[in-house]
């Protein structure tokens, strides 16, 4: 169900066109399973954070390459 959403926002623009629905939605949950793992001998949810920046940052789909203005 994760990889048909993040297909459905490919399709509708939200997300990058070349981002793979399957691969990135195999990526969201080890992420998250991974980050929760990490969180507890840390004690801090600072390791669930730092994957969540990183395997989000594909689906976003930055306002300079739709619109051509220079945010980020």
């Amino acid at each position: 169900m994760l990889a048909a959403g993040v297909a459905r926002m490919r399709a509708a623009g939200h997300v990058d066109a070349s981002a793979d629905a399957d691969l990135l939605a195999v990526g969201i949950v080890a992420s998250i399973e991974g980050g929760i793992v990490l969180c507890q001998p840390h004690r801090s949810p600072r390791p669930l954070e730092a994957v969540l920046d990183q395997i989000l940052d594909p689906l976003l789909v930055r306002a300079g390459e739709r619109t051509g203005s220079s945010r980020a």
